[in-house]
């Protein structure tokens, strides 16, 4: 009996491949019937005794590992080898990390990290999971806009990029240049030119801290097309039509179809020429191309969906390790696809799906009555089925295990007694919701076909294998072209051929959308986010910013926006020509409390506005909890026409402007006073002289002596480009008791985005008890917003006394002093005054009450 036979050699095989202990050579080669031993032939071998099984029976025989997805990120180095096959996810492992750069005050602002995806080559990154929400790939057709990669759209925020990568699929043959030039010379962890990472598909992938984006450190899962494969359909030299080749792997594409993934791996994995996974010896006649092509197109089948569209009829994905048996990932494989794998000789064919046409009709005048028969028409309750409930990998919601809708049947209730009768099977390999609603109903009435007999059939039958179907009208049964297949047949001395049959019938895998298929749903994954705050109420008008006087002195912009709104810090206001992109203006405004501001609150925005100019000006709030925000729409307004004051009106607009520029001046320093401050009072109390190159700081009794300088400079990518700054502050300070003086000398330059800045600042300040005295000046020059034709540049002073003097004494020197300024001599060419009178005032010409103008003589 052939039964016996496959026992006995399944007994044989397991004692010869028992040696094989370490997870890589435990899956050993496939070879042929006649040559192969060891115990991937046993695995098959035991998948080909199960033929005879019904569907749902093989889809519950346990398993010692299934394929399924790898949500988390794996580290270290003894992990087994992997690769993924068809469309599938995987959260990969970590193979490098590291922090760097300095995003804003935060040192170390950015985290790299490496991961691999597999140990093979894929064909595409297609997805991204960041956290908990599925985020849009870049375009990586191109050349990375930043030196850290491509961008996510859903991490770039005020032109900031918060996440950036990279991805190689595997074929790469140099280094990643980022990894090179930014860890080259890490003392630490250093990543060399030679870390290529042959044959192996990694992303590079960099995220920059910002609380308001990640709760800690991301964490990442990818999408993927997985390894090539060959289909024996499109190899021309083999019965099919096309260029693949199974000796040339570059010919070879993706493919999510079942059958193409069962070929490949009974055949054998290999990168190159090494061999990784699988099969080792298996030849191709052992698969024949006419039985697995028809199997490959009836996946490929197109199956109508409810509300309209198609789709596969079967398709698979998963990623395999190399501690998986061949056997139990096979069994998967065809669990998702309603498959059937039969040794015949030596030979592997398999069945997908429908039984096909019967290849072999007989009567009962067939059946050999002098040798025994047996029937089995029920299988005990234990093995009764007339529902069934499924998990599998739901792409939509993280590829988590998402339960399908159960498949129930009250009809099939009332026949079993009105009992309900339910299993749960898992397709970890169907990611696709529609397919196992199918592989549900395909299984549970392939189980409602209870009938199974054995008899001998006459010498004929010799050519019938396991997995064909025959055709039996039988008046004792009352069979009627009733189909059946064949799962066992073994031929005696006598060359009658015992059958064992198991009832089949096509209609079981019928498939009506509009009847058979159930809604689903897919659950929403992430964090539930509020809405963006809108902008509302956003209003702007002509203004003007008046004088001490209360004149109108310059144009300007007014912006309007409600001012009872919780959780907004601040309110960002942009304005542009109505013409142009170039900002005119860019700042932030703060918000206030909400419990006492006016509503609406009314802002004039001080900048640099031209008269009778047409702009536009938009606002968004800035939250204190870092939430999304809208921009308003750009709304237009027309400033008012300049009013040039009078001559005391201007200058004295003007003193008050540099008053105010001092005042920012001398805050901005701040910091440096302070720092000076807490190196005295962290020095220790010693009298003498001390030298270091960035700071010198003595203590002694009540006296304080210290020396600061401070360099700085930067380079940061933003949305708009390249913005960089450099700093020099040179600093003294003298201190005994309640007397103190200092000098603060800083130079400061900008260039890149926004203004175009180069600037010098002197801050000398003398103290003693509460009065003080201050001298400064201010040089600065540069452009507004970056733009040739806003130039700016001015020296300011600010001194009780001002001097000038050639040095000689040839001459009085020219003085100002006590708001005036003082000269014994002056020429001019021409003169523009409101006023000129005597120093006894009896004298006057000029402008006088009324608009009269001439001279005036008072005696």
């Amino acid at each position: 009996m052939l039964l016996r036979l496959l026992l006995a050699a399944w007994f044989i095989l397991a004692g010869l491949s028992a040696a094989h202990a370490d997870p890589i050579s435990i899956i050993l080669g496939i070879g042929s019937w006649i040559a192969g031993a060891g115990a991937f032939v046993q695995a098959l071998l035991g998948i080909a005794l199960k033929i005879g099984v019904s569907l749902i029976e093989k889809a519950l025989a346990p398993k010692e590992k299934e394929p399924g997805i790898q949500s988390s990120i794996t580290v270290g180095g003894d992990n087994p080898l992997s690769f993924v096959m068809g469309h599938f996810a995987t959260a990969g492992q970590l193979e490098y990390a590291n922090t760097w750069g300095n995003d804003g005050s935060a040192p170390n602002g950015l985290l790299t990290q490496v991961i691999s995806l597999a140990d093979m080559p894929v064909g595409s990154l297609t997805g991204l999971w960041v956290d908990d929400k599925k985020v849009t790939l870049p375009d990586m057709s191109g050349p990375a806009p930043l030196s850290r990669g491509y961008p996510i759209a859903e991490y770039t925020k005020d032109g900031s990029r918060y996440l950036c990568l990279y991805f190689f699929d595997g074929t790469q043959t140099d280094d990643c240049d980022f990894l090179t030039s930014q860890f080259g010379s890490d003392p630490d962890r250093p990543w060399s030119n030679d870390m290529i990472g042959r044959g192996v598909p990694y992303v590079v992938i960099t995220a920059k801290f910002k609380q308001s984006m990640f709760s800690g450190i991301p964490q990442y899962l990818f999408e993927v097309d997985g390894v090539r494969q060959y289909d024996v359909r499109k190899d021309s030299t083999a019965g099919g039509s096309g260029a693949h080749r199974w000796a040339t792997p570059s010919t070879w594409e993706v493919s999510d179809n079942p059958i193409v993934m069962a070929y490949n791996i009974i055949r054998g994995i290999y990168f190159g020429d090494e061999w990784v996974y699988g099969g080792q010896t298996t030849e191709a006649y052992q698969l024949p191309a006419a039985n697995w092509m028809a199997a490959m197109n009836i996946c490929d089948a197109s199956v109508s969906l409810a509300g309209g569209g198609t789709e596969k009829q079967y398709r698979a994905g998963c990623q395999i390790t190399t501690d998986q048996e061949p056997a139990d990932v096979l069994e998967s494989i065809l669990k998702g696809c309603s498959g059937r794998l039969a040794e015949v000789g030596g030979m592997y064919k398999v069945t997908v799906g429908a039984p096909g046409a019967a290849v072999y009709s007989f009567t009962d005048e067939s059946i050999v009555v002098t040798e025994g028969q047996s029937l089995d028409p029920f299988p005990g309750l234990e093995s009764t089925y007339n529902g069934a409930q499924a998990s599998y990998p739901e792409p939509a919601e993280k590829w988590a295990a998402k339960d399908a809708p159960a498949y129930l049947r009250t009809d099939l209730e009332v026949l079993d007694d009105n009992r309900r009768l339910v299993t749960g099977l898992t397709f970890p390999t169907v990611p696709y919701a529609v397919q196992v609603q199918r592989l549900l109903q395909e299984a549970i009435l392939d189980s409602r076909r209870f009938r199974q007999h054995q008899f001998f059939l006459p010498p004929e039958a010799w050519l019938l294998e396991p997995g064909d179907v025959v055709a039996w009208t039988s008046n004792r049964n009352s069979y009627s072209n009733k189909k059946f297949l064949i799962t066992e047949i073994d031929g005696g001395s006598n060359f009658l051929q015992l059958a064992s049959l198991k009832e089949v019938d096509p209609s079981d895998f019928t498939w009506d959308p509009e009847t058979d298929q159930q809604p689903y749903s897919v659950g929403p994954v992430g964090p539930i986010l509020p809405p963006p705050q809108p902008m509302t109420g956003w209003q702007v008008f002509p203004d003007s910013l008046d004088g001490n006087d209360g004149s109108p002195r310059k144009p300007t912009i007014r912006v309007e926006f409600p001012g009872a709104l919780d959780d907004v810090q601040f309110v960002r206001v942009q304005v542009r020509l109505d013409d142009g992109d170039v900002l005119q203006f860019d700042g932030t405004l703060p918000y206030g409390d909400p419990a006492t501001n006016p509503d609406p609150v009314s802002v004039k925005l001080v900048g640099t506005f031209v008269g009778r100019t047409d702009y536009e000006a938009r606002g968004i709030f800035v939250p204190y909890s870092g939430r999304d925000a809208v921009w308003s729409d750009w709304l237009p307004v027309t400033t008012d026409a300049e009013t040039l004051p009078a001559l005391s009106v201007g200058l004295a607009q003007i003193q008050q402007d540099m008053l105010d520029l001092f005042t920012q001046i001398s805050v901005s320093l701040q910091g440096y006073k302070d720092q000076m401050a807490q190196l005295a009072a962290a020095a220790v109390e010693a009298a003498g002289r001390q030298v270091q190159d960035n700071s010198a700081v003595r203590r002694f009794k009540d006296a304080t002596a210290v020396a600061l300088r401070s360099m700085t400079a930067s380079i940061e990518e933003t949305e708009a480009g390249l913005l960089a700054q450099a700093e020099i502050l040179d600093a003294v300070q003298a201190t005994v008791g309640d007397a103190s003086s200092g000098i603060l000398w800083r130079m400061r330059v900008v260039a890149g985005t926004g203004d175009v800045t180069a600037q010098l600042v002197l801050d000398i300040r003398a103290t003693v008890a509460d009065a003080f005295v201050t001298a400064g000046t201010l040089w600065e020059a540069g452009f507004v917003g970056g733009d040739p034709l806003q130039p700016f540049s001015r020296m300011v002073t600010n001194v009780k006394q001002w001097v000038v003097t050639d040095g000689t004494d040839s001459g009085t020197p020219l003085t100002f002093e006590d708001g005036e300024l003082k000269a014994l001599f002056a020429r001019f060419g021409t003169a523009t005054m409101d006023l000129f009178k005597t120093t006894s005032g009896k004298t006057q010409i000029g402008t006088f009450s009324g608009g009269a103008e001439g001279i005036r003589i008072i005696v």
